[in-house]
């Protein structure tokens, strides 16, 4: 019994030691300039780093899917990415506060 309360005061000690996730998706100011994007582009990345679908986007930005589509086949090359998961996740790692 003393080793599970023992683990249990290691795990809950490991959890409060990480520093906190926080990604900040309020502008995608810094991912302009970083990578030379539009606005639009950018906007279009921290969407998809959001988890939203093409369609989202499309909604959100009142655009067309082909054109989110578009958006993101910009997107690629700048970040060094081939699909739009690993954008998301680029995106999502690097829209960090």
């Amino acid at each position: 019994m003393l080793d599970l309360v023992a683990a249990a005061r290691l795990l809950r000690a490991a959890e409060q030691s990480k520093p906190e996730f926080k990604p900040d998706f309020s502008s995608g100011k810094p991912l302009e300039e970083a990578l030379n994007l539009t606005p639009r582009v950018a906007e279009t990345l921290l969407w998809i780093a959001q988890g939203k679908t093409n369609g989202d986007i499309a909604t959100i930005l009142g655009i067309s899917e082909a054109t989110v589509k578009a958006h993101l086949g910009r997107v690629f090359r700048p970040i060094g990415v081939t699909d739009r998961t690993s954008a998301a996740l680029w995106g999502r790692d690097h829209a960090l506060s």
